[in-house]
């Protein structure tokens, strides 16, 4: 797979308003390609890198402000169908951001290793109070990355 600097699932998403109740995918859904099979028959899986190669970053572009339990929940997932990524998808990794992170908070982790299907996005949830405030940029990016 060829990784450009614009490998981007949310630029300046906004999650305000988010609750307990809503699941927010991020804007764009990244297709690995479909799957094929080798000479032998053999299905070959979407191959997204090694571990610790790849970085997965979220960065907050408004500060995160809200009820005293207004964390919000970030998943990698990953799915082979685009259409409900939302349901049944798969969890590749997740975090949280705590109620009142300051604008320019930048979370990162390695992207594990993992068999990921043809679809990967990310999914936001919203903990049991409401976001007042909270936009948002998530991204995979290469370990030597550069933030701009």
């Amino acid at each position: 797979m060829y990784l450009d600097k614009m490998l981007e699932f949310s630029d300046g998403q906004d999650l305000t308003g988010t609750s307990s109740a809503q699941e927010v995918m991020s804007t764009d859904i990244c297709n690995l390609g479909v799957l094929e099979t080798n000479a032998f028959g053999v299905t070959i899986t979407p191959d997204i890198g090694d571990a610790g190669m790849l970085i997965w970053h979220t960065m907050l572009e408004i500060a995160h402000t809200g009820g005293s339990n207004a964390s919000l929940v970030v998943e990698l997932v990953t799915k082979a169908s685009a259409a409900s990524m939302s349901s049944g998808s798969t969890v590749i990794d997740t975090f949280n951001i705590a109620q009142a992170a300051a604008k320019g908070t930048h979370y990162q982790r390695p992207v594990p290793m993992s068999t990921f299907a043809q679809y990967v996005a990310v999914l936001y949830r919203g903990a049991t109070d409401q976001t007042d405030t909270c936009t948002v940029s998530s991204w995979i990016g290469l370990d030597r990355q550069n933030i701009d």
